[in-house]
């Protein structure tokens, strides 16, 4: 009888000793899936996603902004122009006399498209980083912001990309970060396209003729138009077939037979 109580206390023990290691475990698992909340892991990440969604969105803008203007912000920025089909047009090779040949008018395209696309984002990225101030300090952080920026402008291909410096730091509850560069894109045709509309201008400046027919077959994303008015006047039209963007500009000219 004294050897059957000793086994069901030992019995009684090992299912003591099984619960505990059970509910131990559970604990373990329960607290590991419980996401504790952390003062710091939202400054971490959430401010740099929050300015690069901002600053995105106005580089969208801008690239579109500036092909419907056919390479402008403003078309009343147009050096030169002419109406085609209800629509203003930039000329981009130019010249008053007869049968001479034109001289470009944006001789550093790429460079003109950078000054653009600067000018449109210098205050809206200014504006990106006073919200950005704005939402943080209602969650209870202290910011402390560099007034100075700094930022550059890159066109690639497919893509603009905006490097940014300036100083920003959050603090909460005695725990700080803080980043003082970022790099932000924005899908954009506009290089491509650019580098299409530099060739044909330089073509017909040199030769008063472009070979377009071989550019679109080297560059099989895009269509390209030619329209001839009279008067030496002829206007283009770059079609980015991906995205459907359309860019138009006018030449005048010498007309001169296409060189072989």
């Amino acid at each position: 009888m004294m050897e059957i109580n000793k086994r069901g206390q030992v019995t009684i023990f090992v299912i003591v000793a099984v619960l505990a290691v059970v509910l131990i475990l559970m604990f373990f698992l329960l607290r590991g899936t419980i996401k504790e909340k952390t003062n710091i892991s939202f400054t971490s990440k959430s401010p740099n996603q929050q300015l690069a969604e901002c600053v995105s969105e106005h580089i969208d803008e801008a690239s579109k902004i500036i092909i419907q203007n056919n390479g402008y912000l403003e078309k009343t920025d147009y050096k030169k122009s002419i109406e085609f089909e209800y629509e203003l047009l930039p000329y981009l090779c130019y010249t008053e006399a007869f049968r001479t040949r034109c001289e470009t008018q944006e001789p550093i395209l790429i460079s003109h498209l950078k000054d653009e696309l600067y000018e449109y984002l210098d205050n809206r990225i200014n504006e990106c980083f006073v919200s950005l101030k704005n939402d943080l300090e209602s969650d209870g952080f202290i910011i402390t912001v560099d007034e100075q920026k700094r930022f550059e402008v890159e066109l690639m291909p497919r893509k603009i990309e905006v490097k940014i410096e300036k100083n920003m730091k959050f603090k909460k509850t005695g725990e700080q970060t803080s980043f003082d560069k970022i790099t932000i894109s924005s899908v954009s045709p506009l290089y491509d396209m650019a580098l299409v509309v530099l060739r044909i201008v330089n073509e017909e400046a040199r030769w008063v003729n472009s070979e377009y027919l071989n550019i679109m077959r080297a560059n099989t994303w895009v269509e390209i138009n030619k329209m001839t008015l009279g008067n030496d006047n002829e206007v283009y039209e770059v079609i980015d077939t991906k995205t459907g963007s359309r860019w138009r500009f006018a030449i005048k000219g010498g007309v001169f037979p296409t060189p072989r």
